[in-house]
């Protein structure tokens, strides 16, 4: 289990192995932002392995509001219905064989995430140390499961249909590390989906379903206390029915909560927990004569695009308009209402120059959206080429696209949203426009709660696929580039590595462009690094020619986009020895045995030794480890003495070379290498990582 406590960015232990020339044998340890991973180094350079420890799971603070009102406004089970919260602290307090996991098991939206908050603070736990897992894999492993001292995690895994033997096995190691640290993990599964069979003892208890009621009232205690009689009172006395969910119920307070102290306000709340299903059907019910189409396409616009300026919320519903067969009267913009009359007619309203439907009635824009998708099912592929052409990239919201893309992903879930799925598969290979727009989408759906698996899944078979098209497989990479990648790095790392491996080379600009992208944020640059490094040193030979093509990309000084100082300067922010240079040298050695690569790798690492921006030392440090035991290669000799183009160049040379000449040790004029102890001897607690050869990544 790696490590995720705090620690140094590189852990550089030594050992001279053979004789006084033989290369080193280094381990390194790598972290990034409060979640550690490690790059293991081992043996000599001709070994060339590197194991790469699986990245834990991002852990996301929670909202304090909502930690607080688990607590307070926690609805227990009805007389006669075991309380899962008293069962799961009963389970994880001290005593002779202690748990520190917990499976609560219901439906989505029964409450069980109140109840796992409810658990986590009644164990004392600072809502500060308590975290929900963002879930940055294809399968879920136990192996990415953080486990500071001292912190709460929930962990839902609702959306998996099969755990895997691995992850139930798996969790008695977890429980062996956590044990006596105060870690907490409770797991949120269904019914359907936890079935250990055995291979796990975590106790798992079901949470009763409080009703619905009881937890809009008990919400509503603690928030607004004098409202909690508008639960009785029309327009709300009747919109929780029997088969309403404690979620909904949540949602019912949160609106009243938050609705003006007068009926209006009390009518738009039942409203806008409806989905305002019951006002939008009237407000159709009255624009169904021909001379009310305007009128339709207007509110439709306004609803995709809430928000934006008058005009270009105008100019969208005109082109909706002739997109479903009218025709603009004669005079353009001169002619019909004025703008204000308009807006009232769709009951809207204007802040200067922006038009808005949510800011009168909360919510209102994406139920628009939803019943006219729902309503007219006719119209569907209608309104999603009308969104693309207007955000193409001379359309009339061309500067909207992640509002649009944001609104149409709700529809995506909605009946019938298969068909926005393939419509945007279609839209990958259809034009710039279409593309632009399908990327922007399949970027958003990809972090869905309830599509993003199956659109993650789609990605994978795209960049694996022989009949990919070259439109396609850029596409995939520049999601992955994307907050695909931000959110979930690992995920779009392992599509990455599929396209670059790709015997076409489709998509392989793209690939290099997000490579660099996801490198570029330091919390993220030395992840790229040490993945890439685990591709290149691969003994399949599909990863690691990925992994070659992946090394010149990030160490390419000539892009627009280069980050190979960033990667230089982030070693040594964190105050690394200068050995960690030599994961740049391993880099290029993997690059040089691949012929394809050979050439470019040689050129990338004359460019390296050149630059005045990348420090002297690291560069001699670079020089030095790519040449020892290759001196008397060709392409590596004449490099070393023959390739500067620059007087910078030409020193690190000739301090590499002196270097070389004399045994002398890297970042060290007067001697030798101290004898390094082996990682496992340093600590009586320290613990070796398995490999991470993984059949799902693959």
């Amino acid at each position: 289990m790696t490590d995720t406590g705090a620690g140094p960015i590189f852990s550089v232990r030594q050992r001279r192995r053979g004789t006084a020339s033989a290369p080193f044998a280094v381990r390194q340890t790598t972290r990034a932002s409060g979640n550690a991973y490690v790059v293991q180094v081992a043996g000599d350079y001709e070994d060339r392995s590197v194991t790469v420890a699986r990245l834990p799971l991002a852990a996301v603070p929670i909202d304090p509001a909502e930690i607080r009102l688990a607590d307070l406004a926690y609805v227990g089970p009805d007389p006669g219905h075991r309380d899962a919260v008293a069962g799961a602290l009963a389970a994880l307090q001290p005593s002779i064989s202690r748990a520190n996991i917990v499976v609560l098991l219901g439906d989505a939206g029964s409450g069980r995430r109140t109840a796992a908050l409810r658990i986590l603070t009644k164990l004392g736990l600072e809502p500060k140390r308590i975290h929900a897992l963002e879930q940055d894999w294809d399968t879920p492993r136990v192996e990415q499961i953080p486990h500071l001292p001292g912190d709460g995690y929930i962990l839902d895994l609702t959306a998996y249909q099969d755990l895997g033997d691995e992850f139930y096995t798996g969790l008695a190691g977890y429980q062996h590390a956590v044990l006596g640290q105060e870690t907490f993990l409770v797991v949120l599964a269904t019914a359907g989906t936890w079935h250990p069979n055995g291979r796990t003892r975590v106790p798992a208890l079901a949470v009763p379903v409080p009703s619905a009621v009881a937890v809009a009232t008990s919400h509503l205690r603690v928030l607004t206390d004098e409202r909690v009689g508008w639960l009785n009172e029309h327009p709300l006395a009747d919109v929780l029915g029997p088969r309403a969910t404690p979620g909904e119920g949540a949602r019912l307070a949160q609106a009243i909560s938050q609705a003006t102290d007068d009926q209006q306000g009390r009518r738009a709340a039942a409203d806008e927990f409806q989905d305002w299903w019951n006002h939008l059907s009237k407000w159709f019910a009255t624009s169904e004569h021909p001379g009310d189409l305007a009128d339709r396409t207007l509110l439709i616009a306004a609803a995709l695009l809430d928000g934006a300026p008058a005009a270009v919320i105008m100019d969208a519903a005109d082109s909706l308009f002739t997109a479903v067969g009218g025709s603009l009267p004669t005079g353009g913009a001169l002619a019909g209402r004025d703008l204000d009359r308009r807006l009232a007619r769709i009951d809207a309203s204007r802040d200067g120059d922006r038009v808005s439907l949510d800011s009168k009635r909360r919510g209102v824009d994406v139920a628009v959206l939803e019943y006219v998708w729902e309503q007219r099912p006719q119209l569907r592929s209608v309104l999603l080429g009308w969104a693309s052409d207007i955000s193409s990239a001379q359309g009339a919201a061309a500067n909207h696209l992640e509002r649009i893309a944001h609104a149409l992903t709700r529809l995506a879930v909605a009946s019938g949203g298969s068909q926005v799925l393939e419509v945007l598969t279609d839209w990958t290979d259809q034009g710039r426009s279409h593309h632009r727009f399908a990327v922007s989408m399949l970027g958003t759906l990809a972090l869905d709660p309830t599509l993003g698996i199956a659109v993650r899944k789609n990605l994978y078979d795209w960049a694996r696929q022989k009949g990919t098209s070259e439109d396609r497989a850029r596409a995939v990479a520049e999601v992955c580039g994307g907050p695909l990648g931000q959110r979930y790095p690992r995920i779009a790392l392992t599509r990455l590595r599929l396209l670059a491996a790709r015997t076409d080379g489709r998509g392989g600009e793209a690939v290099a462009t997000a490579l660099r992208s996801l490198a570029a944020r330091p919390q993220q640059c030395l992840l790229v690094l040490a993945e890439v490094l685990a591709w290149a040193e691969s003994t399949d030979e599909q990863n690691s020619n990925a992994g070659a093509i992946a090394f010149l990309a990030l160490v390419d000084l000539t892009a627009l986009d280069s980050v190979g100082g960033l990667l230089a300067a982030e070693l040594a922010r964190e105050g690394t020895s200068s050995e960690a240079m030599h994961l740049f040298a391993r880099g290029w050695h993997a690059a040089r045995r691949h012929a394809p690569s050979s050439a470019g790798a040689m050129a990338s690492l004359a460019a390296w030794l050149d630059v005045p921006d990348i420090p002297q030392e690291d560069r001699v440090d670079i020089a030095a480890a790519i040449v020892r035991e290759r001196l008397g290669e060709t392409d590596v000799a004449g490099m070393l003495l023959r390739g500067a183009t620059t007087p910078s160049g030409e020193t690190v040379r000739e301090l590499a070379l002196a270097r070389l000449l004399y045994r002398m040790p890297e970042g060290s004029q007067d001697q030798e290498p101290a004898e390094a102890v082996p990682q496992h001897e340093q600590s009586d607690t320290a613990q070796e990582d398995p490999p991470s050869e993984d059949p799902a990544d693959t």
